[in-house]
This record gives C-alpha cells, sequence and structure tokens, in this order.
C-alpha cells in the first residue's frame, strides 16, 4: 500500500519540524504530479507561521520528487556566516541574488546537471569542514559516519556543540572543570549538556572533569 505525502513527510521531517535540525531532504514517489504540488505548497503555506519552509528541488520523470523542508531563520543564518558564502561563491553561486536565488540555482544543479551537488550538505546544516572533506575525497577517508561523514576529530567548546551535530559523531568526549562539589559549569557546559542529555542514548560517551571534595558521584551517576 502506497504512503500517503503526509505520512511520509513527518516521518522524513521530524527533527526539523521538533527543531532539532535546520532542515531535511526527502524523495516521494507519485505519478500524480498535481497533488503532490498541491501538498508540497499546503505544507508551506501551512508551515510558514512557524518560520518553516517547503519547495520543491527536483522532479523527475520517474515521478519521484525531491523536497527540501527548512528553518527559514537558521538556514539563512548558516548561509550568512561568511566561511559558508565563500565556498557557495566557489562552487559557482552567485550569492548577491540572495537566498531566493540561491535556492533556485540548487534546484537547478539537481534538475539539469548529471554531477550530484554535494553542496547541499551546507543546506542540511552540516558543517563546512565535512562538506568540503566530502567533496575533496569523493565520499571517502572519513573519520567518524553517521548521518553524515566528518573529516577531522573536531575539539568543540560548549557553544559550538548542540543536539543537531550528535548525529555526525559515533563518540563524544565530554570535559568540564567543577565549580563546587559534584556541580557543573551552570555557564556554558551545564545548559549545553542538559539541552542534548536527551539525545544521547546509543553513544559512546566519555566524561572527565575534575572534583576535589566529592568522591565523582555525579561521574557515577551519569
Amino acid at each position: 500500500m502506497r504512503r500517503s505525502f503526509e505520512s511520509v513527510f513527518v516521518e522524513q521531517c521530524a527533527p526539523t519540524l521538533a527543531g532539532v535540525k535546520p532542515s531535511n531532504l526527502f524523495s516521494f514517489q507519485s505519478f500524480d504530479e498535481d497533488i503532490v504540488k498541491k501538498a508540497v505548497s499546503g505544507q508551506d503555506l501551512e508551515l510558514h507561521a512557524y518560520g518553516l519552509s517547503v519547495c520543491l528541488l527536483k522532479q523527475c520523470k520517474t515521478g519521484f520528487f525531491l523536497i527540501y523542508i527548512y528553518r527559514m531563520e537558521w538556514i539563512n543564518r548558516i548561509l550568512s556566516e561568511q566561511a559558508n558564502r565563500d565556498f557557495l561563491e566557489r562552487s559557482g553561486y552567485a550569492i548577491s541574488n540572495g537566498f531566493t536565488g540561491i535556492l533556485r540555482q540548487l534546484s537547478d544543479r539537481f534538475r539539469l546537471e548529471r554531477q550530484f551537488p554535494h553542496e547541499i550538505g551546507l543546506f542540511l546544516g552540516y558543517p563546512l569542514h565535512d562538506v568540503v572533506g566530502f567533496i575533496e575525497n569523493n565520499g571517502r577517508n572519513f573519520t567518524c559516519s553517521g548521518y553524515w561523514k566528518s573529516y577531522e576529530d573536531t575539539l568543540l567548546t560548549p557553544s559550538g556543540f548542540s543536539a543537531d551535530k550528535l548525529p555526525g559523531y559515533d563518540a563524544v568526549a565530554f570535559g568540564c572543570p567543577a565549580m563546587g562539589t559534584e556541580e557543573l559549569d551552570d555557564t556554558e557546559f551545564g545548559p549545553m549538556f542538559s539541552a542534548l542529555e536527551n539525545s544521547l542514548s546509543g553513544k559512546k560517551i566519555a566524561l572527565f572533569g575534575s572534583f576535589g571534595w566529592g568522591d565523582g558521584q555525579k561521574n557515577k551517576n551519569t
């Protein structure tokens, strides 16, 4: 039995709908072009008030449609970073055309070019160094592989790490100085760890830190 557009949409785009990821890309097969285009425009209209947008990137003769959902503010923030802008410009994108023009150009590349536009990783919120690493290594020589392939062992500060980055790592080591007896730093590390604690299931985790007056009970409990 063929699944409805809505059921596939919710299943594939749940991380973006929940605000965990900036965007999702998924395919849907149907030979009724009008129904799919109506569903895409309907979702776009309904979700616009929540800061989300839905668009059709590619339509194939085989009945497959490639659909992109994104959080407008989040993606605009990613694409406004100078390093990302420079990368897109080197890749042939007309940055001066703004986000709408850049997205149209991405769609054209999906529709008209034989080679897959791997810069899509940037539009999906992947770190720039991993997008560049994937392109330069043809998808090989990665240091770890999850939802995307990572190309370096990364040392990040708490402000630079969040739940949406977690799927890119097979293992994570957290380090935090003690701020008292069994107390985590509550300015940066504590808020970061609390925000992604529910996403750590199934991950290999190492905890290290300093404590002087307790017996490390917090690390034992964690």
